[in-house]
């Protein structure tokens, strides 16, 4: 009898665990959706669309949903200090500068033809750096992994279906702005990738989100149980598309200005990664330009020109088989860890 109770006690103690253990799980997911939903919509009040948006041939149509509760379409593009301002200034009737840098690719040259023609190798070069961008930013996601096993060539598919489709734009909807581009539709079953690619996905910290308070849990133990599955499938289904962390819009490095150099001193690294290729190359790079700015800020008698002389004969041999006159490696006194 004594065996028996002993044997009881432990059966409904575990019961009680396990069951305890699966409510608050529930609960903690239902927190984390309602943490996604409240920037989502947050993002939707906040955003102005322009004028080619809101239909029409040139708009883009975002994929299904990806997760219950959940809204992968229309996440919003995660920022990571100054470089996750996008450019959204009309510069589209200058003539591209190769005087001027920008911390930002300039991509202008992948869609306008005038620009292509007038040095197609530059445009070969920026076509090649920016599908090593793609790759760098991407490279973990499943949604890049899927395509690069059905559609090797997707990414070379996507620069021409995006040149087209650009070429094809009625008057009034052309691309002006970077920003722009979110509204294209590409087709050719590219437009889900793209889609990804241009919105990003925030990586959540739950600890500095506010206070969400989720309705209360009052189904039965039966009902829970019955539903478990699907949660798992649900959740399954969103990581598909987040690889369980969040990721940047491409639109945080690429730019449609007059500007024809590349900033180095700022550039972001996922950028220098995609440009030089070399990770050990791109972390010299880094820590070299913060301690020439932590020498020209210290030291009076250290101009930024010496500086920059120095960081130009350092790094100039590193860019492989590139113009080095489309890199700018002028040094000065910001800070260029805010640009990381």
């Amino acid at each position: 009898m004594v065996m028996a109770l002993m044997t009881y006690a432990k059966i409904d103690t575990y019961r009680y665990f396990t069951l305890t253990q699966f409510e608050f799980e529930k609960y903690m997911r239902f927190i984390e959706r309602g943490y996604i939903n409240q920037s989502a919509q947050k993002w939707y009040d906040s955003t102005v669309a322009n004028s080619t948006s809101g239909g029409g041939a040139g708009a883009a149509v975002p994929p299904k949903l990806t997760a219950s509760g959940g809204v992968s379409a229309n996440q919003t593009p995660s920022t990571n200090g100054a470089r996750a301002s996008t450019d959204n200034t009309d510069t589209s009737s200058q003539p591209i500068n190769k005087a001027k840098s920008s911390t930002h690719l300039n991509i202008r040259i992948l869609i306008n033809p005038v620009d292509r023609a007038a040095d197609e190798k530059l445009y070969q070069q920026v076509r090649q750096w920016t599908k090593n961008l793609m790759t760098v930013l991407y490279k973990d996601q499943r949604f890049f992994l899927d395509m690069m096993q059905t559609r090797p060539s997707f990414m070379d598919e996507i620069l021409d279906n995006l040149y087209q489709t650009v070429q094809n734009l009625p008057l009034d909807q052309k691309i002006k702005k970077v920003n722009d581009l979110a509204n294209l539709t590409l087709g050719n079953g590219l437009e889900e990738t793209f889609y990804f690619m241009l919105k990003g996905c925030p990586n959540f910290d739950l600890a500095s989100q506010p206070l969400f308070s989720p309705p209360l849990i009052t189904e039965n133990v039966n009902t829970s149980i019955q539903n478990q599955d699907d949660d798992a499938d649900n959740a399954q289904e969103a990581e598909e598309y987040s690889a369980g962390k969040g990721y940047s819009s491409i639109l945080n490095y690429v730019t449609l200005g007059p500007s024809g150099q590349i900033r180095v001193y700022l550039a972001s690294k996922e950028l220098l990664l995609a440009i030089f290729g070399q990770p050990d190359v791109v972390d010299n790079i880094i820590n070299t330009r913060y301690q020439l700015y932590l020498q020209v800020k210290r030291d009076d008698n250290f101009k930024a020109s010496e500086a920059t002389q120095q960081f130009a004969n350092q790094f100039k041999g590193s860019i492989q088989n590139a113009d080095e006159s489309l890199f700018d490696f002028k040094v000065s006194k910001t800070n260029p860890r805010d640009y990381d």
